[in-house]
């Protein structure tokens, strides 16, 4: 990549646009098959969802390359994906958590895509509702993709 005619931002985004493009894929999968073979009824707006959706890889993504920037292997990058996917809410209630695990979590893009897709898929939720995980979504998106990128581009130099 170093004698590539591209500018290192241009990298970035060629990273991280085919990890949200098969995240939205991976998506529409899980919906299907939760709609059509497991006859989950979904009570909320498609629009919302994804727009949730894209918020959560956003964030997820700025997470992956600031952790591809740091990690030396592909195992120290796995660990990093195991330290922030693990106290999520995805396998423990938050509320389970001792209450120091609980604020560092607040950081953690997964914890707000559960409680989104919680809340649009079983209560029909919209915006208004969501309002205060799409704004932690955006912040931790908007800190972590520039740290990322100011990191990628100084690994090139």
């Amino acid at each position: 990549m170093l004698v590539t005619p591209f500018r290192p931002y241009e990298i970035m985004v060629g990273k991280a646009l085919p990890s949200m493009i098969v995240g939205l894929i991976q998506a529409t999968s899980i919906l299907l098959v939760a709609q059509l073979w497991f006859q989950i009824p979904f009570a909320g707006s498609n629009f919302v969802l994804y727009l949730s959706l894209a918020e959560f890889l956003a964030a997820s993504v700025g997470i992956g390359l600031f952790l591809s920037s740091i990690a030396r292997n592909m195992q120290q990058a796995m660990i990093g994906t195991l330290v922030v996917m693990m106290p999520s809410g995805l396998t423990t209630p938050l509320m389970t958590m001792p209450a120091a695990l609980q604020y560092l979590t607040a950081v953690n893009p997964l914890r707000y895509a559960i409680s989104m897709t919680r809340q649009i898929y079983l209560e029909g939720a919209g915006i208004v509702q969501l309002l205060p995980e799409m704004l932690a979504l955006l912040m931790i998106a908007a800190v972590t993709l520039p740290i990322a990128a100011w990191m990628f581009r100084n690994k090139l130099a």
